[in-house]
């Protein structure tokens, strides 16, 4: 008997999870965890729109392409700041710095330039960087800012 769990969170744009298994898993479920089905049960409405946003989702195929060109233009223009290539190959865009200092300062300058992006350090990732998300309506203009506020490596 197999249980797989999928969230409706973020990509979704709802809350909560679900638990995808055979007939036989849902009923032992039901007789161990019957408490915390009850206690945990999403509202209707959630339940109602998973379907809807997996369809939404399934139909975004241009909107994932162009989003990952996006970050792709974007690695290469970091790129030419001299700054290290990493193995990211998704929207989420690491720019590593070599000091912590370095990397305060880099996300201090960007919020007084009205962008937020976080300085993550040690000890959550061995070297201290900018995560850079990028989303579908991150603006050409708004990467070249960012660009243009960092400092050469």
């Amino acid at each position: 008997m197999d249980f797989i769990t999928y969230t409706s969170g973020k990509s979704l744009g709802l809350e909560g999870a679900w638990i995808g298994t055979s007939k036989i898993g849902k009923e032992f479920l039901i007789n161990k965890m019957r408490t915390f089905i009850y206690s945990t049960a999403p509202m209707p409405a959630i339940a109602h729109a998973v379907p809807t946003s997996i369809s939404i989702v399934k139909s975004m195929e241009k909107e994932r392409v162009d989003l990952l060109q996006k970050a792709s233009r974007f690695r290469v223009s970091i790129q030419t700041k001299n700054y290290p290539k990493t193995t990211s190959e998704s929207q989420i865009v690491p720019v590593l710095f070599s000091s912590e200092k370095e990397v305060l300062d880099a996300a201090k300058l960007c919020r007084k330039n009205g962008l937020y992006v976080k300085a993550i350090r040690p000890p959550t990732v061995n070297v201290p960087r900018l995560r850079i998300s990028i989303h579908s309506d991150t603006t050409e203009p708004i990467l070249e800012k960012l660009i243009s506020i960092l400092p050469e490596f």
